[in-house]
């Protein structure tokens, strides 16, 4: 009897996709990934439900043993004082009893009595110093010689070009002393490997980020923009959405720049629209999630969504009249001149010095919109003179029509609101 294996259709993988080898190794290899870190995740981090009572009466355990050696070592601090107390008060009488014969009992006494011993009996002895009582704790060295093999473990790894295994040493490391900068300098200065392999810094990435658990744990934002360059330096763009779907990432103003230039460069290139769409999505959130408002409305103005970047700025509450022309400065594009007038957020001719380049466009634009009143109404930067130099600039770039209308409209303007 036969058996018929049930193929399982995976529902990101479109049609293109499904045909294309190198597209279906790379979902492999992230499957892989994925399947061996909860495996180890599965070993490392979690027992099975039936042991919780065994583990909880070996905690109750713990803790009471704990709690005796916390007393014994009280005990023990209170023995030492009372000893440095008489040790103290026998050198100090012994010069003023020389020839009398005294006991060491007579001695401790009238040294308790004495003025040089008031700081010393004043002292509580659970307030002795690091130095006097706990130099050699040997919970410290064994702590510091299991780091110390740990990382000795790690260069092992790396030199035996074992590097997901030395990925993972690293990213689990204790108190994350592997977590650093220098362990990233280490995968970036290994060779690239060859056969179309995954290079050993983007294996670090992943692994790295997929062991953030909460914000500490993150990675520093020099890391954090290391990972993002190399997944971008790959075409892994969905890999880092994923990280800040995930709130992984530690986001900075170069990160976002980052995947803005990433947007730009897509942007380049045949049917890359969508990823486009996607960079430029996720630089606006690397902005926003940093506090760079005026960048991530640039960016948004970039992407196409005006109307979205102005409700965003007035959201902010920061946004003042050259916030805006800042905007419009970076993108000096016709269609946000005219948004940011219709909104009343810039003056009119403020607007027209941006957009020299394009004074006519603007202008007819300007001068035939429905709202115009409205605009000059709200308009409180554009002065009486300005708007003079706006009808003479219509004149020059021979937009007579659009040109009396701004007149016509100013004058109104100026005769029912002006007081």
């Amino acid at each position: 009897m036969t058996t018929e294996k049930r193929q399982r259709v995976l529902t990101k993988i479109t049609l293109d996709k499904s045909t294309n080898i190198e597209a279906l190794e790379r979902e492999l290899a992230e499957l892989e990934l994925n399947i061996r870190m909860l495996r180890e995740a599965e070993t490392k981090r979690f027992v099975a439900k039936s042991r919780k009572g065994d583990l909880l009466c070996q905690l109750e355990k713990k803790e009471e043993l704990r709690e005796k050696v916390l007393q014994s070592n009280e005990d023990l601090k209170q023995r030492l004082f009372n000893l440095r107390m008489g040790i103290e008060a026998t050198l100090a009488f012994d010069d003023n009893l020389a020839g009398r014969r005294l006991s060491l009992s007579e001695v401790v006494e009238k040294a308790l009595a004495g003025e040089n011993l008031k700081k010393l009996s004043s002292i509580n002895p659970g307030q002795q110093t690091p130095s006097s009582v706990e130099d050699d704790d040997p919970a410290k060295e064994k702590e510091t010689q299991m780091i110390l093999e740990y990382m000795e473990r790690w260069n092992e790894l790396l030199g035996e070009e074992k590097y997901e295994a030395a990925a993972i040493h690293a990213a689990n490391s204790p108190k994350g002393v592997l977590r650093n900068s220098e362990t990233f300098l280490a995968f970036k200065n290994v060779k690239q490997v060859s056969g179309g392999e995954k290079s050993p810094l983007l294996i670090y990435c992943e692994i790295l980020l997929s062991t953030v658990t909460h914000r500490s744990t993150r990675p520093s934002k020099a890391d954090s923009v290391e990972c993002v360059k190399c997944a971008l330096d790959h075409g892994k763009l969905e890999l880092v959405a994923h990280w800040l779907a995930n709130d992984v990432l530690e986001c900075c103003v170069s990160m976002g720049a980052i995947i803005e230039e990433y947007a730009v460069a897509a942007g380049q290139q045949r049917d890359a629209g969508d990823e486009q769409r996607l960079a430029y999505s996720l630089a606006v959130t690397s902005y926003m999630r940093c506090g760079a408002d005026k960048q991530a409305a640039i960016c948004m103005c970039k992407q196409g969504r005006l109307y979205g970047m102005v409700a965003f700025a007035r959201d902010t509450g920061s946004f003042k009249s050259e916030d805006y022309i800042g905007v419009l400065e970076a993108v000096p594009e016709l269609e946000v001149g005219l948004v940011l007038v219709g909104a009343s957020l810039v003056g009119v001719y403020r607007v027209l010095q941006v957009l020299e380049s394009d004074r006519k466009g603007f202008l007819k634009a300007l001068g035939s919109r429905e709202d115009l009143i409205d605009i000059i109404r709200k308009d409180g930067w554009t002065s009486s003179s300005d708007w003079t130099k706006i009808v003479i600039a219509c004149e020059e770039e021979n937009v007579w029509e659009e040109g009396i209308n701004i007149v016509a409209c100013e004058l109104v303007n100026r005769v029912l609101f002006d007081n």
